[in-house]
């Protein structure tokens, strides 16, 4: 039976990057799984071209909704992820990952450790707690969620298959020729959260 993961991380883009090692090493233990990530809408495209990854949710941040509209779409979504019956890995602090935990019954989830949240609500809502970063790296922190399950750590690296990356880049850029010939900066104003910033604004 194939074995199928998903991955929480409703935080920025860069945290969303920062899964991909845990996304390696699934795929190292089980070599036929699925993985899936669960995010926040405009952060999902920094790992849209990873092949190991399924399929990436995206859901809109619940402060700007109503409440009868963030309950609509917190049941298609439940309904969406029990379909799938997987094992869920929590990378972020929010209690979302709570009614998320409790939506999807009795499978296994593993969740971040949190001071502020070592109250009963939290830990009984997750079937393993791993430990926070404190001074180690995030990558580590994640894949110590990995660990709490039983499964090997073969591989700590951060890197991306830059393949389709590359053709992508070389087909801009015959595209569009920039007549620079010194070395330059590029500022990107979207890093976090693409939602963050109207793009109009920096047009």
């Amino acid at each position: 039976m194939t074995k199928k993961f998903l991955i929480v991380v409703l935080r920025f883009h860069g945290d969303v990057l920062l899964t991909k090692p845990m996304i390696d090493n699934v795929k190292l233990n089980f070599q036929d799984s699925e993985i899936d990530l669960l995010v926040y809408r405009g952060t999902g495209s920094i790992l849209e071209e990873e092949k190991a990854v399924s399929e990436i949710i995206e859901i809109d941040s619940s402060s700007k909704e109503n409440i009868w509209t963030r309950l609509r779409k917190e049941y298609y979504l439940w309904k969406k992820l029990r379909a799938k019956i997987m094992i869920m890995l929590f990378s972020n602090h929010s209690m979302e990952s709570c009614t998320q935990s409790w939506a999807l019954g009795k499978v296994l989830k593993a969740a971040v450790d949190d001071r502020k949240r070592r109250k009963r609500l939290w830990t009984k809502s997750f079937t393993y707690i791993f430990p926070e970063a404190l001074d180690s790296h995030i990558v580590m922190r994640n894949l110590s969620a990995l660990k709490s399950l039983g499964l090997e750590i073969y591989d700590k690296n951060l890197s991306l298959d830059p393949f389709l990356l590359n053709e992508k880049y070389n087909s801009l850029r015959k595209k569009f020729t920039l007549p620079v010939t010194k070395p330059y900066f590029l500022i990107q104003p979207t890093s976090r959260r693409e939602k963050n910033y109207g793009k109009k604004k920096i047009q």
